[in-house]
């Protein structure tokens, strides 16, 4: 379901000729911000020491980091992005998904 999400958005939200750059970008994102995240959690954690209550207090510290950076980044988007433009940007976009599963 997740992974369709991005297509659907996409065609809500774009027009024929954007929507496969939209995919694209949209798609690559996720990775990407894996990778930027296990980098920010090496950099985070670099100066730890083997000490149990360090590694403990350095997990705490990265959780904490990364939980702030996405709340700061979700919040305003709870508030700002639609659900749907004004005007539909193409034919594709007025068409209600189905909700039928493939496997009836």
């Amino acid at each position: 379901m997740i992974l369709n999400a991005i297509g659907l958005v996409c065609t809500i939200w774009f027009g024929d000729d954007e929507r496969g750059k939209a995919t694209a970008i949209a798609s690559l994102a996720t990775p990407l911000g894996t990778l930027l995240s296990l980098m920010f959690t090496g950099v985070l954690t670099s100066g730890m020491t083997s000490e149990f209550s360090s590694v403990e207090q350095g997990v705490k510290n990265v959780l904490f980091v990364q939980g702030l950076i996405i709340f700061s980044t979700v919040l305003p988007f709870m508030f700002l992005i639609k659900e749907e433009p004004e005007y539909p940007p193409s034919e594709a976009a007025l068409v209600e998904p189905s909700t039928e599963s493939m496997g009836k």
